[in-house]
């Protein structure tokens, strides 16, 4: 938990201020969780502070809450060029994305519970950062994406708003975004590399995904079996095979269900 909170402090999502006349705060609580290895046992608990979004009033703590996400065809059609035109394509997910979004509502918050400033137990947080559990969290961290990949020279599709397109000579990029998942595409290795740096992923020790399945290879109830492996390097690292919970009807479909 203190761990999490001093996270909180050095991103400046609040300051201490007290409650204006005629308005309610939104609580917070704190949610405990523990992770586990691949073997089951303990590895960390895990804090989260998460605010109780059926506590915010429409129009006053909030007002617009939609935020787009890619089309599966727009996947499909991105994962056709990769493999036609033989690109360069990269998964990533987006760590603590809703933290990183900026509101536009004044928002003022409990203090969390555990953290109560000494000597100022009646001030509340006014919010500057987004925090899990608000409902414009999702709409607030899609906005701040969307001004980021703008600032580096990208273009909304005409066709879906959630991919980006870019093209640089005969270097071509695509950015596809899921809430906080995104898929990288280039057709040159390198220019993939420098667009991965500027979404701070780090080239070192980086970790490798080959992933592979079969079409209906149960003949009595015609579901597919997916095996994937990951390795550093040449080392492997993890690896399993599992059959798809749903039948797939083609071939597009089971490869999808496989990276997904």
């Amino acid at each position: 938990m203190q761990k999490e909170y001093d996270s909180l402090m050095t991103n400046n999502t609040w300051t201490l201020v007290p409650l204006p006349a005629g308005r309610k705060p939104v609580s917070c609580k704190w949610v405990l969780k523990t992770k586990q290895g691949t073997n089951g046992e303990l590895e960390h608990y895990k804090a989260r502070l998460v605010a109780r979004g059926f506590t915010q009033i429409y129009g006053v703590d909030y007002n617009e809450t939609f935020a787009p996400v890619a089309k599966f065809t727009s996947i499909h059609c991105i994962l056709a060029l990769v493999v036609l035109e033989d690109m360069e394509i990269h998964q990533m997910d987006v760590k603590i994305a809703f933290l990183n979004g900026e509101l536009e509502e004044e928002i003022y918050m409990e203090q969390p519970q555990g953290f109560v400033h000494q000597g100022g137990e009646h001030l509340m947080c006014k919010l500057h950062k987004s925090l899990y559990g608000f409902k414009q969290s999702p709409r607030a961290w899609n906005q701040k994406l969307d001004a980021f990949i703008k600032s580096i020279e990208f273009m909304k599709s005409d066709a879906d708003p959630n991919v980006y397109i870019a093209q640089v000579g005969d270097v071509k990029f695509f950015i596809v975004v899921y809430v906080d998942d995104l898929i990288l595409v280039c057709n040159d290795q390198n220019k993939l590399l420098q667009m991965k740096l500027q979404f701070g992923v780090t080239p070192f020790k980086e970790v490798l995904e080959y992933c592979d399945v079969d079409w209906g290879g149960d003949l009595e109830d015609r579901r597919s079996t997916t095996w994937f492996v990951f390795m550093i390097g040449s080392r492997t690292i993890s690896w399993n095979s599992k059959r798809q919970p749903t039948i797939a009807l083609s071939t597009t479909k089971v490869e999808y269900m496989a990276n997904t």
